[in-house]
């Protein structure tokens, strides 16, 4: 084990010349690893992803370890990690290699994540590269380019004597040699692909040596460039499979729609492959009409036939079955059906994924089974008509999420469990598409999609974004084409059948040029049923889908303003980095107003975080920078981590938005209609009549009207009116009036039950009243007017204030501490990832520190009839010559209103991150009560999916883990909120209201230098609560994380304000709308 902690391990990255030398004993001057030109040797054809299968039944079930012609290899392989090919040991592969001393290590897994080398993360460079010093290709370091070499062994089973045996590996990072039994098999590129070897020659009975050698860089790295933890090793699953020497090799199943989308036909291309190195039949073909050149000859009875066919579920649709003679390698044939209509086919499509079985079978000419393949295909069609991407008909749109393959502890080895995880997450908050991002996934995954129901950009393995997009691009240059080429094709031969893949992706951020048309025009020509698309291609032809990244509003409707004749899907936007994700709403709201504009793909589902526990056995996450030196490992800190889930998929509270604003079925009230509200079903494909809509309508949270619609008889893309009698309400000018719909399946839906709640709605129906602070008739109070403070003292309580700073020092309520110090004026908010990224650290730094600035430079206090006393203290602001007032109205109960005025003087002042008063309260005060929206973290630019409700909660749990700490915990709109422990409270009433959070944690904790500068486990809890009430609070913005700010509607300018608020002891016993009441309304 190394970590190559120090900087000698990477002075040779600072020479971009490299050093070739001679590679084990195959005879070359560069060895594979280097050659651009290689990209394989030995590799099979790439086809269609299947396992052989003895018989039907056990083919239609699909699972891999009941077919007798399939053997995983996965487990405690032998191994060995070499800092650098020239001190691997060369011989490793011969079967007399001793490996006692190596160490084991499970296959699949990537290295680092066992203690071997180091992860790295970087977005744009290349990881062996100095940050921001560009390589010259084919460069790769010499001294520090680990080599990892695994060994094991296995068996044959008896009864694949006489058959072809294949080996395959699902994927390797970056590239790999194999031997069998001290052979040399091959060589393999591309991280994210199988790799297949024939190696029916190279093995034998009993037990059988294999070898493997992983490079973490090759000249493949180029291409691989992806912002994502580079990591190496065997990614995937190693098995063997055995086919007999004549067999089915792949096939093409193209299905169609016909009679306005309602009936299916389908072809099928099915490759036959001849591997007895001798002819096994005639060259004819059965199938009429026999070829002109023919005519005269005699057609001989078929050496083979192959039998077709389609079932749903027990019912056979189709059955075809064709006689073959095989004589070539290789032989194709195409079954057509286009005769054969399927009445009302069950079409696939996310909201609908509905599957058939395909069962194709190669039988002998005495017609027996001998090779057979099964796989679930769906009839769905997509097109590009009049600018807009329709399936099935259908102009969908994509509520999307980019998604890397990642996982807390085993790195970029998925498991089953975990593929499954993120899909019933997804369908559960309403995301119906993923885009791949940036290369093929585990096949797994696809077949999960197509059961469940994604829509799926396919996006192939090319990255070269370190190389940059001017003339360096290896998008230009012709002698990367062949890799990019490759890369492209065995995608699209392995992915082609599933019907969830509905859009190709010709790679990500690698430039553009004459590869990317090269391979654009190669996909046209194979696939015609689906669309290309590729962002850095922009207008060019090359590209079918005008797919930008992180567009502003302002560019949507611009596009959608002109005539198109292409529709817009964003790539990626909404980038959830930390507390994120704000202004999604205003996105959707033009989305949905503009045909063209068909969605997008929020970047991205999870957090790429490693998990880790420090001394006190406190979990945390790793990211960038926390391996290696930071001075010689590139970096780029926490920017790995923008997932609408964290590392362990629980959901960060953007993913509430999300599943708000991608809902399906919306609510809204009718203009000028004070009864009746429009529901609309945003589906595509399914009525709502097997949902149950239920409403009620509340008076400060009390429900005093309600009903349910059951399974109402909406069409797809269609409105229904309903008259609720509204009007027949008596509103009380000072109450709250909401009513909330909610939307639930009646029956279950793919990996959602009944009852689950899908889609909900909030709507308020009585306008908040401008509210008065009402004085009340409160016991006698004194004031002693010391030399340093004013002490307040009345019936059970105390309030004392200090003069110099014009803070609270204590107040006490029946001799219990309710506030420790405070509250004081504050101006800034820890800051978040999206802030780094506009620069507020620098450009608002003026509000950081003001409130040490905050001179009290008078004072004045004032009794009123023996029960009221009112202490003002006026503040200059020197460095913004800015005025300060507050006010404590303090009355003989304890209550104490708080009035606030800010007079700016000085003009041009920046935004203001936050505006309102900080205070510290016992740590023991920790009990949560607040009205106001809820229970999820919310901002003023997210806070569509928060509903105004009474919420309860604790401090502890106000605190979201994003992996770097930041802003957190913050609630909008609230009217009253106490803090408590079981004998004593704190209540604080808004008037009309405020936002707020309560924290163990300071914004001092909070704060970074730097982005990613501070983890979850750095700073431990406070011996108090730090409780901030907010008169306004910034949004966390969303559109992107590098310089947009939050929308203009969602900043604060630095203009005069003022605003009130009440703290007033709580006996624990008081219903706090009666209070409320009392008080303000």
């Amino acid at each position: 084990m190394f970590g190559f902690q120090n900087s000698k391990h990477m002075k040779c990255i600072l020479f971009l010349i490299p050093i070739f030398s001679v590679f084990l004993s195959i005879s070359q001057d560069i060895p594979y690893w280097k050659d651009v030109s290689v990209t394989h040797i030995n590799k099979m054809d790439a086809h269609t992803w299947y396992i052989p299968y003895q018989d039907e039944k056990s083919a239609i079930i699909g699972n891999p370890e009941n077919s007798v012609y399939y053997k995983l290899l996965n487990g405690s392989w032998k191994f060995k990690l070499s800092k650098n090919p020239k001190i691997r040991p060369v011989d490793f592969y011969k079967n007399d290699y001793k490996t006692d001393s190596w160490d084991n290590i499970p296959v699949p897994a990537n290295w680092e994540m066992h203690g071997y080398d180091i992860p790295i993360y970087v977005n744009q460079p290349y990881e062996f590269m100095p940050y921001g010093v560009q390589p010259v290709p084919p460069y790769l370091p010499e001294d520090w380019n680990p080599v990892g070499q695994y060994k094991t062994e296995f068996t044959i089973p008896s009864n694949w004597k006489n058959r072809q045996t294949i080996i395959h590996f699902g994927a390797v990072k970056s590239a790999f040699y194999l031997w069998i039994n001290g052979e040399f098999v091959g060589y393999s590129e591309d991280s994210k692909l199988p790799a297949e070897f024939d190696i029916t020659k190279y093995i034998k009975s009993g037990s059988n040596k294999l070898a493997v050698e992983v490079y973490r860089w090759s000249d493949g790295t180029y291409l691989e460039c992806q912002d994502f933890m580079r990591i190496s090793g065997i990614e995937r699953d190693v098995f063997i499979y055995s086919k007999p020497k004549v067999q089915l090799f792949d096939y093409f199943f193209k299905p169609d729609l016909k009679n306005n989308y309602n009936d299916g036909s389908f072809n099928v291309d099915i490759t036959l492959r001849n591997i007895n190195g001798k002819p096994c039949g005639n060259i004819y073909v059965v199938e009429r009409p026999v070829p002109p050149e023919l005519l005269n000859l005699k057609v001989p009875k078929p050496d083979y036939y192959i039998n077709i066919k389609l079932k749903d579920k027990e019912n056979l649709v189709f059955e075809k079955e064709t006689g073959a003679n095989i004589y070539f390698d290789t032989v194709i044939y195409n079954i057509n059906t286009d005769s054969f209509l399927i009445k009302n086919v069950k079409k696939w499509s996310a909201e609908t994924p509905n599957l058939y079985d395909l069962i194709i079978t190669l039988k002998d000419k005495n017609k027996k089974t001998i090779d057979i393949i099964c796989d679930k295909v769906g009839f769905r069609t997509c097109e590009i008509k009049n600018g807009q991407l329709l399936i099935n008909g259908a102009a969908v749109l994509f509520k999307g999420v980019n998604r890397h393959e990642h996982d807390e502890f085993t790195g970029h080895v998925i498991s089953k469990e975990s593929m499954l995880k993120d899909i019933k997450l997804m369908k559960r908050y309403n995301i119906n598409a993923v885009r791949t991002c940036h290369y093929p996934n585990d096949p797994y995954w696809y077949k999960l999609c197509d059961e469940y129901g994604l829509y799926l950009i396919d996006e192939a393995n090319i990255e070269s974004h370190g190389m940059g997009y001017d003339e360096e691009s290896l998008a230009k240059d012709t002698t990367w084409l062949k890799a990019h080429m490759e890369r492209t094709t065995r995608m699209v031969e392995r992915d082609k059948n599933h019907p969830s893949i509905v859009i190709w992706s010709l790679g990500n951020e690698a430039g553009d040029g004459i590869n990317f048309q090269k391979t654009s025009a190669w996909i046209k020509s194979r696939d015609k049923s689906r669309p290309v698309h590729y962002e850095r291609a922009g207008w060019e032809p090359h590209t079918d889908i005008y797919c930008p990244m992180y567009p502003g509003i302002g560019h949507l409707i611009d596009y959608a303003l002109r005539p198109q004749t292409r529709p817009l899907i964003m790539c990626e936007y909404a980038h959830a980095m930390g507390n994120s994700t704000g202004n999604l709403q205003d996105y959707w709201d033009v989305i949905e107003k503009y045909d063209q504009l068909q969605g997008g793909f929020i970047w991205d589902w999870v957090d790429q975080g490693y998990a880790a526990q420090n001394e006190r056995g406190l979990k945390y996450w790793k990211y960038g920078g926390d391996w290696g030196d930071e001075k010689v490992i590139p970096s780029d800190e926490n920017f790995c981590c923008n997932g609408l889930v964290a590392a362990d998929r629980n959901p960060h509270p953007g993913l509430f938005e999300v599943k708000n604003v991608y809902q399906y079925i919306k609510f809204k009230r009718v203009a000028n209609n004070a009864d009746e509200f429009e529901i609309k079903n945003m589906y595509d494909f399914i009525n709502l009549d097997n949902f149950i809509i239920k409403w009620n309508i509340t008076e400060d949270t009390k429900v005093i009207k309600s009903g349910i619609i059951e399974k109402p008889d909406i069409e797809p893309g269609k409105s229904e009116l309903i008259d609720l009698k509204i009007s027949e309400i008596t509103f009380n000018p000072d109450q709250d009036y909401f009513i909330t719909f909610t939307a639930e399946p009646a029956v279950d839906l793919p990996l959602i039950p009944a009852g689950y709640i899908l889609a909900s709605e909030q709507i308020q129906l009585s306008l908040q009243q401008k509210m008065i602070l009402k004085q009340s008739d409160p016991p006698k109070i004194k004031l002693d007017d010391a030399k340093s403070s004013f002490n307040i003292k009345g019936m059970d309580f105390s309030v004392f204030i200090n003069k110099t700073y014009g803070k609270i020092t204590s107040y006490k309520y029946k001799g219990a501490e309710l506030l420790i110090e405070g509250p004081a004026p504050v101006f800034w908010r820890p800051i978040t990832d999206n802030d780094f990224g506009w620069g507020m650290q620098n450009k608002c730094a003026v509000w950081k520190d003001v409130w040490k600035d905050l001179k009290v430079y008078n004072y004045e206090s004032k009794v009123i009839d023996g029960q009221n006393i009112v202490i003002t203290f006026t503040y200059q602001i020197a460095e913004i010559d800015a005025q300060y007032i507050i006010k404590y109205y303090i009355s003989g109960n304890g209550q104490v209103d708080i009035y606030n005025h800010f007079i700016p003087g000085k003009k041009d002042l920046p935004v203001i991150p936050r505006v309102g008063m900080r205070m510290k309260l016992p740590k023991e005060m920790a009990g949560l009560k607040w009205y106001g929206r809820g229970p999820q973290e919310n901002y003023c630019d997210r806070k569509t999916s928060a509903f105004v409700d009474v919420y309860e909660s604790t401090v502890a749990d106000q605190l979201v883990t994003y992996v770097s700490l930041q802003e957190t915990g913050h609630k909008c709109d609230v009217r009253w909120l106490t803090l408590s422990d079981s004998l004593k409270g704190l209540n604080i009433i808004g008037n009309p209201m405020f936002e707020f959070s309560a924290l163990y944690y300071t914004i001092e904790n909070l704060n970074r230098e730097s982005r990613g500068s501070l983890h979850l486990n750095e700073v431990p809890e406070n011996d108090f609560i730090e409780l901030i009430i907010d008169y306004k609070h910034m949004g966390v913005g969303g559109d992107d994380s590098w310089w947009s700010t939050p929308h203009t509607q969602y900043n604060i300018p630095a203009k005069e304000f003022e605003y009130t608020f009440t703290l007033i002891p709580s006996s624990l016993k008081e219903n706090m709308f009666d209070l409320y009441d009392k008080l303000i309304r």
